[in-house]
């Protein structure tokens, strides 16, 4: 998933990402990963407000709490 420089800060990735949790959850899976190709310091930042936690080079997410 990528949101263009010019629509980011609008909620789309927020959007993205919630139907990716959905379908993830929906097919069985228990976590998001996301592998970043570069070290955009806003990647992270949305990566850490939207409950991904860093692990090593990747950035981890829980779909199901507990």
């Amino acid at each position: 998933m990528l949101v263009g420089i010019e629509e980011r800060r609008l909620g789309i990735g927020r959007l993205l990402l919630k139907a990716a949790a959905q379908a993830a959850r929906t097919a069985g899976c228990g976590s998001l990963e996301l592998l970043p190709t570069s070290d955009a310091t806003d990647l992270h930042e949305f990566c850490h407000a939207t409950g991904f936690g860093k692990t090593g080079l990747r950035f981890v997410r829980p779909l199901r709490k507990g």
